[in-house]
């Protein structure tokens, strides 16, 4: 496994690759029906990749190192962590779904309420599984 800093440096860049798309769609809510709709496929396509960048990398070097660790309590909270992140992704994947470009021009106020929802929980999740890589980290290194 990797070292503490070294961990923290790639967890910081893919979160610099994904928070930016979130800034980017919450800027084109505020902008309104018509900047959802020029932007959705492409953000909608860059979300996916960084997203899935970020969550096999969290799976496969942080996560499942210390599951497979002799420490309890390590591979607990790693465990936890990535039930939590699976979840989030699969109510990314639904909400994207249902969502098509389609259903948002026909229904633009439930969309607006869902996607708002939605980038929130998604920031939410971000925020406290930072945290918890970084406790993680610190408390267990590299």
């Amino acid at each position: 496994m990797q070292n503490q800093n070294s961990l923290s440096n790639a967890v910081y860049h893919h979160l610099d690759a994904v928070l930016p798309l979130l800034a980017r769609k919450a800027a084109a809510l505020d902008r309104g029906q018509a900047a959802v709709l020029a932007e959705c496929v492409d953000l909608r396509v860059q979300m996916r990749a960084a997203l899935g960048a970020y969550q096999a990398f969290k799976h496969d070097v942080i996560f499942d190192p210390a599951i497979r660790s002799n420490d309890v309590e390590r591979a607990m909270l790693a465990r936890e962590m990535k039930v939590n992140c699976i979840a989030a992704g699969e109510a990314f994947r639904r909400h994207i779904m249902q969502w098509t470009p389609e259903h948002i021009q026909h229904d633009w106020a439930k969309y607006e309420g869902a996607a708002q929802l939605a980038l929130e929980r998604l920031q939410q999740h971000i925020d406290a599984e930072r945290s918890g890589i970084t406790e993680l980290l610190h408390r267990y290194g590299g």
